[in-house]
């Protein structure tokens, strides 16, 4: 191991940085991810894997989630998510696994 990919090993990972243009081959290091705004595209994530550029489009989901709230005021106030679980004995795995069925419905 070379005395660069010691210091390497004991460092935390870099930010991530959105650049413009599309990346030569040159520029992305083997299996070090990069962010480019490219015209045309919007934000694509590039791998360089084997000698080859890969890319990736990233979109906007259409509907994003941008908040979420745990209230046990349930979702009257606006909240997205009522996460509330009574705390009784009939609480039980099939109450929770449809607590957390409710949640990912409202997520999609």
């Amino acid at each position: 191991m070379t005395r660069q990919e010691r210091i390497a090993h004991h460092k935390k990972q870099e930010r991530l940085v959105v650049q413009n243009g599309e990346p030569s081959i040159d520029e992305v290091e083997e299996g070090v991810p990069v962010l480019r705004d490219v015209s045309g595209k919007g934000l694509v994530e590039y791998v360089n894997y084997n000698n080859q550029l890969h890319e990736k489009k990233l979109k906007v989901p259409s509907n994003p989630i941008t908040k979420l709230t745990n209230s046990t005021a349930g979702t009257a106030n606006g909240s997205l998510l009522d996460t509330t679980v009574d705390n009784t004995s009939t609480d039980d795995l099939a109450t929770i696994a449809a607590k957390i069925n409710e949640i990912i419905e409202k997520i999609n």
